[in-house]
C-alpha cells in the first residue's frame, strides 16, 4: 500500500475521533556471503512497517505494524485507539503543524547501488583473502558478507504535514579463524556506512585478524587488581551498561542519579563522553 492508501485507511478507522501521525519505511536488501573463497549465498528481500500515533486531547496512543495490508493497518490503528483511552493526559504532547526545509539531505549513495552481484561476491571473497594474507595464522574466514540496504522514509500527519526521503546504507561481517600450535580462535569484526566506499574493509581486516590471533594461548587469570586495555567496542559495551543515566527522559522523569550535577566532575578526568547526534 501507498501512504495515500494508508491514510486512507487510518481516516477510515479513527472516522474523525482523533489526530493521526503516520511513519512508514520499506526496506531493499541485497546481502552475499562466502565461505572458503567460495560464495555461499545471495539474498534479496524486502519489507515495510507502519508506526501509528493517535493524539486526543493530550493523550496518546501508539502502535505499529510489520506489513502494509490494509488489515494489518486498521489492527494496528485499533490498538491505538485501546491505547489513547487509557493513556494520561500530556499537555505536552503534540504533533507538528508546520515543517521548515531540512537542514541536511539523506545519503542515498549512488554509485554503491552501481554494484553488481558479482561485484559483491568478489568483495566479499576479497576480504577473506585479506584476512590470510594478513596473517599467516588464520587459516579460514568462517563467514564473509556485504549487506546493501536501499530505504525509503515517508511522513504525513493529521495537520497537512508531509514529506519523504530515501537512503542507503551498507555493512560487512567478517569471520575469522586463527590456528597455531593446535590451538584455534574466532573473532568476528564488522563495519557499517551509509556509502559503500567508506565501509574500510582494509580496518576491518586488520581489527578482525587481530582479535582472533591475539586469543591464541589465552588463559584465566585470578581477580586481582590491574591495568587493562580494552578494544574500543569492549570500551563501548561497557560505558552502555549505564546509558540510561544520560537520557533526556530520565532526567525529566528523575530516574537518573546525575540529575542537578551539570558541571560536577563524576569520573575520571580521562573520560569524556560526548553526545553528537
Amino acid at each position: 500500500m501507498e501512504m495515500t492508501d494508508i491514510e486512507r485507511v487510518v481516516k477510515e478507522v479513527i472516522a474523525g475521533s482523533c489526530g493521526y501521525e503516520i511513519f512508514v519505511r520499506r526496506d531493499k536488501k541485497r546481502k552475499v556471503e562466502s565461505s572458503g573463497e567460495e560464495l555461499e549465498t545471495i539474498s534479496y528481500s524486502q519489507e515495510g512497517g507502519a508506526g501509528i500515533r493517535l493524539l486526543k486531547e493530550g493523550r496518546m496512543g501508539f502502535s505499529y505494524s510489520n506489513s502494509l495490508k490494509a488489515e494489518d493497518i486498521k489492527k494496528a490503528v485499533k490498538g491505538a485507539l485501546e491505547i489513547l483511552e487509557i493513556s494520561n493526559p500530556d499537555r505536552y504532547q503534540d504533533f507538528s503543524r508546520s515543517i521548515g526545509e531540512p537542514e541536511a539531505e539523506s545519503v542515498f549513495d549512488r554509485e554503491g547501488t552501481g554494484n553488481s552481484v558479482e561485484d559483491m561476491v568478489e568483495f566479499v571473497i576479497s576480504l577473506e583473502r585479506l584476512c590470510k594474507g594478513r596473517d599467516n595464522r588464520i587459516k579460514n574466514v568462517r563467514k564473509s558478507s556485504l549487506t546493501e540496504t536501499i530505504f525509503e522514509v515517508q511522513y504525513t500527519n493529521s495537520f497537512g504535514v508531509s514529506f519523504g526521503y530515501e537512503g542507503t546504507a551498507y555493512s560487512l561481517l567478517i569471520t575469522p579463524v586463527a590456528e597455531e600450535k593446535g590451538e584455534a580462535s574466532i573473532a568476528y569484526e564488522m563495519r557499517a556506512s551509509r556509502r559503500f566506499s567508506e565501509l574500510d574493509p582494509e580496518g576491518a581486516v586488520k581489527d578482525g585478524v587481530f582479535k582472533a590471533v591475539s586469543l591464541l594461548g589465552a588463559s584465566g587469570t585470578s581477580t586481582r587488581v590491574m591495568p587493562v586495555v580494552l578494544f574500543r567496542d569492549v570500551s563501548a559495551m561497557l560505558i552502555s551498561t549505564f546509558s540510561d543515566m544520560f537520557s533526556g527522559e530520565a532526567l525529566i522523569k528523575g530516574k537518573t542519579l546525575l540529575k542537578g550535577r551539570e558541571g560536577e566532575e563524576i569520573a575520571s578526568p580521562e573520560l569524556s563522553l560526548i553526545d553528537d547526534g
